[in-house]
Protein backbone atom coordinates (compact mmCIF):
# COMPACT_ATOMS: atom_id res chain seq x y z
CA UNK A 1 0.00 0.00 0.00
CA UNK A 2 3.22 2.03 0.99
CA UNK A 3 4.57 1.76 -2.43
CA UNK A 4 1.43 2.74 -4.13
CA UNK A 5 1.52 6.20 -2.73
CA UNK A 6 4.62 6.86 -4.66
CA UNK A 7 6.83 6.09 -2.09
CA UNK A 8 11.09 5.08 -3.54
CA UNK A 9 11.24 1.13 -2.21
CA UNK A 10 13.84 2.27 -0.14
CA UNK A 11 11.53 4.21 1.89
CA UNK A 12 8.59 1.71 1.97
CA UNK A 13 10.00 0.01 5.14
CA UNK A 14 10.73 3.29 7.22
CA UNK A 15 7.19 4.66 6.21
CA UNK A 16 5.12 1.46 6.81
CA UNK A 17 6.71 1.37 10.56
CA UNK A 18 5.94 4.81 10.73
CA UNK A 19 2.24 4.06 10.13
CA UNK A 20 2.20 1.24 12.52
CA UNK A 21 3.91 3.16 15.43
CA UNK A 22 1.42 6.22 15.24
CA UNK A 23 -1.62 3.97 15.85
CA UNK A 24 0.26 2.57 19.47
CA UNK A 25 1.51 5.74 20.32
CA UNK A 26 -1.95 7.44 19.91
CA UNK A 27 -3.29 4.40 21.55
CA UNK A 28 -1.29 4.64 24.71
CA UNK A 29 -1.81 8.59 24.60
CA UNK A 30 -5.54 8.04 24.85
CA UNK A 31 -6.14 5.12 27.00
CA UNK A 32 -6.63 6.85 30.04
CA UNK A 33 -9.53 8.71 28.31
CA UNK A 34 -11.26 5.87 26.73
CA UNK A 35 -11.33 4.43 30.77
CA UNK A 36 -12.49 7.51 32.33
CA UNK A 37 -15.15 7.71 29.40
CA UNK A 38 -15.52 4.03 30.67
CA UNK A 39 -16.15 4.97 34.26
CA UNK A 40 -18.71 7.58 33.14
CA UNK A 41 -20.74 5.71 30.43
CA UNK A 42 -20.56 2.16 30.83
CA UNK A 43 -18.05 -0.53 29.52
CA UNK A 44 -20.58 -1.93 27.00
CA UNK A 45 -21.00 1.44 25.19
CA UNK A 46 -17.45 2.79 25.65
CA UNK A 47 -16.58 -0.75 23.49
CA UNK A 48 -19.04 -0.50 21.11
CA UNK A 49 -17.83 2.93 20.06
CA UNK A 50 -14.63 2.18 19.69
CA UNK A 51 -14.87 -0.97 17.21
CA UNK A 52 -17.53 1.38 15.60
CA UNK A 53 -14.40 3.73 14.93
CA UNK A 54 -12.11 1.20 14.53
CA UNK A 55 -14.48 -0.28 11.75
CA UNK A 56 -14.90 3.71 9.99
CA UNK A 57 -11.15 4.55 10.06
CA UNK A 58 -9.99 0.65 8.97
CA UNK A 59 -12.13 1.76 5.93
CA UNK A 60 -10.37 5.05 5.70
CA UNK A 61 -7.39 3.85 6.10
CA UNK A 62 -7.96 1.47 3.39
CA UNK A 63 -9.27 4.15 0.76
CA UNK A 64 -6.33 6.47 1.62
CA UNK A 65 -4.71 8.36 -1.42
CA UNK A 66 -1.62 9.72 0.21
CA UNK A 67 0.63 9.17 2.78
CA UNK A 68 -0.47 12.14 4.91
CA UNK A 69 -3.63 10.70 4.60
CA UNK A 70 -2.62 6.94 5.72
CA UNK A 71 -0.64 8.63 8.89
CA UNK A 72 -3.83 10.80 9.89
CA UNK A 73 -6.20 8.42 9.51
CA UNK A 74 -3.74 5.65 11.46
CA UNK A 75 -3.24 7.86 14.12
CA UNK A 76 -6.84 8.58 14.52
CA UNK A 77 -7.47 5.17 14.33
CA UNK A 78 -5.16 4.28 17.24
CA UNK A 79 -6.81 6.90 18.97
CA UNK A 80 -10.43 6.14 18.72
CA UNK A 81 -9.68 2.48 19.66
CA UNK A 82 -11.53 2.17 22.74
CA UNK A 83 -10.98 -1.63 23.28
CA UNK A 84 -7.28 -1.69 23.34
Amino acid sequence: MIENFGIDKIEVAKWAGVTSAVYSLSQCVTAVFWGRLSDIFGRKPTILAGLTFTMILTLGWGVSSSLTMAIIVRALSGACNGNG
